[in-house]
């Protein structure tokens, strides 16, 4: 049901060199269609969807941001900019947490956000594609 690569482009299913408008319709398409009021009321299937929405907003923000795009094609291609204005790598992140610091609960990998305290629940499938997560509630990155 979700893609599997942790690649932005693929996560929003469109190529590399698609337009502004491109992506943006791709975003807005799939993030309505995994909108919680038209999805599955499975609380597992839930859970996977949030986790989902959550991958398919960090691919927004980054591939949205002419910017921090420029920086993560960069990186795609295992280049790295030497002008010390990495803008992409100056996006917020906590310490990068070790898995032995994830709580399991009712299924679910859970840690909470540095900055504001509220519980990211993560399921293993999603916890295995992604090591990326942002707190909904405050937008902080938490690196696993």
């Amino acid at each position: 049901m979700f893609p599997t690569s942790k690649n932005y482009y693929e996560v929003l299913g469109v190529k590399s060199d698609a337009s502004a408008d491109d992506i943006k319709r791709s975003f807005f398409a799939k993030i309505r269609s995994y909108h919680p009021d038209k999805s599955a009321s499975n609380e597992n299937a839930q859970q996977e969807i949030e986790d989902y929405s959550r991958v398919l907003i960090e691919a927004w923000k980054v591939l949205s941001n002419k910017n921090f795009r420029e920086e993560y094609d960069c990186q795609l291609k295992g280049i790295q900019k030497n002008d010390g204005n990495s803008t992409f790598n100056q996006m917020k992140y906590t310490n990068k947490i070790n898995m032995n610091n994830l709580t399991f609960q009712d299924d679910h990998f859970c840690v909470d956000c540095e900055q504001c305290g509220d519980t990211l629940k993560l399921t293993p499938e999603v916890l295995e594609q992604y090591n990326v997560f942002e707190c909904i509630t405050c937008c902080f990155r938490i690196e696993i």
